[in-house]
């Protein structure tokens, strides 16, 4: 015990202090120190966890979402050639006594996010043939929405009788 004999109680003291920091920092640095990095590391994966079940739920969220929108206004990303002749065939079996009197071409809006197809058709029949077959588009046809109608009595001058033309102005949304 020679050696630590010449020192006084002070120098003994912060002798010991700097040993005591000496394996605080080294204690620290092998031990503390990547047990607290576990630590973070495990919160960080915790909230990670929590945010991927989170973005499931949303996912399901938007899916269901998206079918009610396409229900709403039509199936999207439809051809404007298949939605014409779908609707043609929905004309068809409705087995209603309309005639197409004229099919303008697609009017096509572009928006940043999506198009919207317009189309415009004019048929030519009665009032009740044209009533009933607009209920029937409006709650079968799944391809594109009504928007606008518009019903005109013109005097057909070759058979000099009136006739109904009913317009029909449906959409349909592609991306």
């Amino acid at each position: 015990m020679k050696l630590f004999e010449k020192y006084s109680y002070k120098k003994k003291k912060l002798f010991l202090l700097i040993v005591f920091v000496l394996l605080a920092a080294v204690a620290y640095k092998r031990s503390f120190k990547v047990t607290l990095e576990q630590l973070e590391l495990n919160e960080q994966l915790q909230n990670d966890k929590v945010r991927a079940e989170n973005s499931l739920q949303t996912l399901k969220q938007k899916s269901i979402q998206l079918n009610q929108i396409n229900s709403i206004i039509g199936k999207e990303n439809v051809p404007n050639e298949i939605v014409q002749h779908s609707f043609l065939n929905f004309l068809q079996s409705t087995e209603s006594k309309l005639r197409v009197e004229h099919i303008e071409e697609v009017y096509l809006y572009q928006h940043p996010d999506f198009m919207i197809n317009t189309n415009k058709i004019t048929l030519n029949g009665d009032y009740l043939e044209a009533t009933s077959f607009i209920h029937q588009f409006e709650s079968k046809f799944d391809l594109g929405r009504l928007v606008s109608l518009k019903m005109v009595k013109n005097l057909n001058r070759s058979t000099r009788s009136d006739e109904l033309l009913t317009t029909m102005f449906f959409q349909n949304f592609s991306e």
